[in-house]
């Protein structure tokens, strides 16, 4: 029963690890069809048939080594891809060559393999279940394979065993998760296999209408949680355009000034350090190298040591993130985005735009003041034109935003910022189009802001007394209705982020710092001053005192399981004893045990040859004093082990 168990638990560790890897997704879908071929292969191994011949085996790996070669170099071009496909062809082509436990154990380091290559592939919450899974299994499938035989006739209650074993595993890589020091390495393969986000308007070229694509897409593209003086509306700032064609907006001028710190923080802009809004940011895997933040970002503080800023003070990365990245930004909402003088650009006007120039005239007659006209202009674009994420093509020689402004008066986002942009323009008014994201979602459960592809904006900025102020000409759109079911499953999904795929060296000194200084409170404590141990508690960290709760924890641990735990290893001590003494005993009997021989099989193989029946009844004994705990039976094994002296004495 337990070898079949053992052919069970060896089948879900090759399930697990080929199945996890064809959810990422990655997987080409013909390398994925030996995949198929796995449940067939252990089915037949589960009912006993007799498995392929090595012949065949030896025609199969040729062929698997070939298909490996031609996926590296042409089909997929990709190492880890090629890694990847290769284990699947290793576990369907062992399924139906499972002769020895050699082949099983084969199969659970080749399930490992896959699960930490699933690791590369994706960072999704599902990963942690299936690792925990896994884990398990793994644990019973090499604990069953080696014991398995020696449990089963001590009587050992082999589940609690097992569940005690994998426990401690889990609690140990949490442990080594925890302690092990972070470094910027990006993974053995060199380059992430992560998806990024595909998204539009953070480059240095934007094609016009290209927003209405991502206005539907409910996709994640970062969380942020806020602490502050939160302002009521919240534009995440990202990039700047300023030259218009008619067709694509564009910059004028991307240089940027790298940024260097070697602590990690950064001071962007001179700034109070009242009313600051502190912003920590998780952003998904996204196909720009703009970071996001509300303005006016002052401060900020990452796992990068290096960011340009260009001059319309748009943060950006050296190179397109690999994978999900978390950095903290401080702002100012009183301040201004940026101060710095505007460039020529931002006077621009695309030909044949005369149009556009009368109808602000019309707008603005009457008003001198800049900050008058501006105002005028939005209000005129925000009550007299509808938003619509669906637009038609503009007629043959009519640009898109003059059918926006004189015919259809329908659009969205990037067609009132650009149509203000122009007219501010025809005004003599410097102005600039820019991209971000506009609100999200509130999860209570996570007390976090949830942003989404849907919540892609743009916005107009316009030069007025110094500074670049904004304003926004789009008329204000109902939220989309969502399934709580999602505020749920995404508080989980932020968790596990926060927690475990973003836990980094900054994270990582921090939580030594509070340790730390939880130890040297504890040194300063006087145990027999009670009174000034209860007035000191309050004002320190929890941290103490759960160090000093597990102090508590650990002297009653020791004065309760203390005993029972010396009498345990007094009990394996004389077991042991015992049993080598017998072993003596039987090799002048000219019964040696092998070193790879269990005492279970070496008490079989001495009575099935005619020896003394003592070798099986001590090995019994023997597995459950060590395995089973039952160290009271430590003198019926010594026992046995004098009267076998007895029978067979030295010559």
């Amino acid at each position: 029963m337990r070898n079949r168990n053992f052919r069970l638990s060896t089948a879900l560790t090759a399930a697990m690890g080929s199945i996890s890897l064809l959810l990422t997704g990655e997987v080409l879908p013909a390398m994925a069809l030996p995949a198929l071929l796995i449940p067939v292969g252990y089915i037949r191994s589960y009912q006993g048939r007799a498995t392929i011949s090595q012949r065949t085996v030896a025609v199969f790996v040729f062929i698997d080594l070939a298909l490996f070669f031609m996926d590296l170099l042409l089909i997929s071009a990709d190492t880890l891809l090629a890694v990847v496909h290769l284990t699947i062809f290793f576990q369907a082509l062992k399924s139906f060559d499972l002769n020895s436990h050699e082949d099983h154990t084969q199969v659970h380091f080749m399930g490992l393999l896959q699960i930490i290559l699933v690791s590369e592939l994706t960072l999704s919450v599902w990963f942690a279940l299936v690792l925990g899974l896994f884990m398990v299994i793994l644990v019973v499938s090499l604990m069953d394979g080696y014991l398995h035989a020696d449990l089963e006739t001590a009587r050992v209650p082999f589940s609690g065993a097992a569940l005690r074993v994998s426990a401690w595993t889990l609690v140990t890589l949490v442990g080594l998760f925890i302690i092990v020091p972070r470094t910027a390495w990006t993974g053995f393969w060199g380059k992430s296999h992560l998806k990024r986000i595909t998204t539009t308007g953070f480059s240095d070229e934007m094609d016009f209408g290209s927003y209405g694509s991502v206005k539907t897409d409910d996709t994640v593209v970062m969380r942020v949680e806020l602490e502050g003086p939160v302002p009521r509306e919240l534009y995440w700032r990202g990039s700047t355009l300023d030259v218009f064609d008619g067709k694509a907006w564009s910059r004028s001028d991307s240089s940027e000034k790298l940024q260097f710190s070697r602590d990690k923080r950064f001071r962007l802009q001179a700034g109070g350090v009242e009313n600051m809004v502190r912003q920590t940011i998780y952003l998904e895997p996204i196909n720009t190298r703009v970071l996001f933040a509300l303005p006016a970002a002052v401060e900020m503080e990452a796992e990068f040591r290096f960011f340009g800023l260009e001059h319309d003070r748009v943060m950006k990365l050296r190179r397109e993130p690999r994978g999900r990245i978390r950095y903290t930004v401080w702002s100012v909402p009183e301040l201004a985005a940026d101060t710095r003088p505007p460039r020529e650009a931002a006077l621009q006007m695309p030909d044949g735009a005369d149009r556009i120039g009368e109808l602000t005239a019309e707008v603005t007659a009457g008003i001198d003041d800049p900050l008058g006209k501006v105002l005028a202009v939005q209000n005129y674009l925000s009550s007299n034109m509808d938003y619509a994420l669906k637009t038609r093509r503009p007629p043959r020689g009519t640009s898109p935003i003059e059918d926006f402004l004189f015919n259809t008066r329908q659009g969205y986002c990037e067609h009132f910022s650009t149509a203000m942009t122009l007219m501010l323009r025809s005004a003599h008014i410097r102005a600039r189009v820019v991209t971000g994201f506009l609100g999200g979602d509130i999860n209570p459960l996570g007390n976090y802001v949830l942003v989404r592809q849907s919540d892609a904006h743009a916005w107009v900025e316009a030069y007025l007394h110094d500074e670049w102020l904004r304003f926004d000409p789009t008329p204000p759109v109902p939220p989309a209705v969502r399934p709580r079911s999602s505020i749920y499953l995404d508080a989980v999904s932020m968790a596990w982020f926060k927690y475990v795929v973003s836990y980094s060296s900054i994270e990582q000194r921090r939580a030594m710092r509070r340790i730390g200084s939880g130890l040297t409170w504890m040194t300063t404590l006087r145990l027999p001053d009670v009174r000034a141990l209860l007035a000191r508690l309050p004002r320190k960290s929890s941290v103490g005192v759960s160090l000093m709760a597990l102090a508590l924890f650990f002297v009653w641990a020791v004065y309760r399981y203390g005993p029972r735990l010396r009498l345990r290893q007094q009990g394996h001590r004389s077991a042991i004893r015992s049993y080598d003494r017998m072993l003596r005993v039987l090799r002048r009997k000219g019964f040696q045990k092998s070193p790879y021989e269990t005492p279970e099989q070496f008490g079989r193989r001495v009575t099935a040859a005619g020896g003394p029946e003592e070798a099986l009844l001590a090995s019994g004994i023997y597995y459950r004093i060590r395995y089973g705990g039952e160290e009271e039976l430590s003198g019926e094994l010594e026992q046995l082990a004098s009267n076998l002296s007895r029978k067979h004495p030295r010559p």
